[in-house]
């Protein structure tokens, strides 16, 4: 039995939504607000997680394999990482839907993940990992939210997203370690030029908000330097798998402090935006 839904566009976007999909964590970057919201995911931790879960249970259980079946069964891996990407792309939609903003993603290439496999060498779980980061998957699953709530949905090409400065154009210079293999943490980028200061997934949703042409001014600023970008951080609750919220809070590029919380209640103060 199939199933089908008349979804109408007509509405006129006065808003771009950039979102910057990684392997941790999804950046949300509203224009011409200048509000970034990062999920924290932390999916590398689950599924190294549950490799090594599934390393002992192979030792434990040898040569069985029917005991072995229904061990692996029992992990619950694949309904653990669905729920993580159907809360992630809700939560986008419905940010999108109340903000009237077409969401922009990336264009991302076939088998762009082995690619970078064999660009970086990685072995072992360190390339498990990057294997499982599900970043199409979650993307996949954001279009197909964004069409049920009626959003418009634009892909750019991602190229120098992450390494441009979003104000002036410059080569971004890193300022901490860009390493984000167990878990989320802030990755500082720098603009030798006109000295923006940012996470580097923030520029990154950034950039691709501003390949809309949309504004980044906003009203009241006194010139392009002269934003101040709010950055709230969220760590997404997954019951039993849920990930601890960051110990400190998160500045935000203008100076004042804005604290970490689940993504319920953050998804409330983002759509009163």
């Amino acid at each position: 039995m199939v199933f089908s839904k008349s979804i109408t566009q007509s509405r006129d976007y006065s808003k771009a939504i950039g979102v910057d999909i990684n392997e941790n964590n999804v950046t949300l970057f509203i224009l011409p607000d200048n509000k970034a919201v990062t999920i924290v995911t932390n999916h590398s931790k689950i599924v190294l997680g549950y490799a090594y879960r599934r390393q002992a249970m192979q030792l434990k259980h040898g040569n069985n394999t029917r005991s072995l079946r229904i061990a692996l069964k029992k992990l619950r891996e694949m309904n653990v990482k669905k729920d993580l990407r159907s809360k992630v792309a809700s939560f986008v939609a419905k940010v999108a839907s109340v903000e009237n903003a077409v969401v922009v993603l990336e264009k991302l290439p076939k088998r762009f993940q082995d690619k970078a496999l064999e660009k970086s060498g990685l072995k072992s779980l360190d390339a498990h990992r990057l294997k499982q980061s599900a970043i199409r998957g979650i993307q996949k699953q954001i279009v197909e939210k964004a069409l049920e709530f009626g959003v418009k949905v634009e892909l750019v090409d991602p190229r120098n997203t992450s390494r441009k400065c979003p104000l002036c154009g410059s080569s971004l210079s890193p300022v901490t370690s860009n390493a984000q293999r167990s878990c989320w943490r802030p990755r500082y980028m720098k603009c030798p030029k006109c000295g923006l200061k940012a996470d580097r997934d923030v520029a990154g949703a950034w950039n691709i908000a501003l390949k809309l042409n949309v504004s980044p001014v906003p009203l009241g600023s006194k010139g392009a330097h002269d934003l101040h970008v709010e950055w709230l951080v969220a760590t997404v609750n997954r019951g039993v798998e849920a990930q601890p919220a960051l110990q400190k809070p998160t500045k935000t590029l203008g100076g004042k402090r804005l604290g970490c919380s689940c993504i319920h209640s953050l998804l409330q103060k983002s759509l009163a935006f």
